[in-house]
């Protein structure tokens, strides 16, 4: 049971962050570390908030290229994409969630 929700955890995460929509500027080794969207570099409220969204971009380096990836998932969006998934096809009593502990949240 505990394999099932790993795997169902993974297709939510796989989900939601393939889902975002990828920046229109281009990733470079002259804007590594920028963030994206580009008002989160100077002002932290803006960043904050695009953050606590999941929707936050930073310019990393790989190992021969340079990619924008997330800087954080919003865990609302998780919790979301993986009730979708599940649907209400599922009337297995083990599966019920309201007896399971919800993730603490800061």
């Amino acid at each position: 049971m505990s394999c099932l929700r790993g795997a169902v955890l993974v297709a939510a995460l796989g989900t939601v962050l393939l889902a975002q929509e990828p920046p229109g500027e281009t990733c470079t080794k002259q804007t590594q570390g920028t963030l994206w969207p580009a008002e989160a570099n100077a002002d932290h409220q803006v960043a904050r908030r695009l953050i606590q969204a999941g929707e936050l971009y930073m310019c990393r380096a790989k190992m021969w290229t340079h990619k924008w990836e997330l800087v954080a998932v919003n865990i609302g969006a998780l919790e979301a994409a993986g009730s979708r998934k599940k649907g209400a096809a599922s009337n297995d009593p083990a599966s019920d969630t309201s007896a399971r502990p919800r993730l603490a949240r800061r």
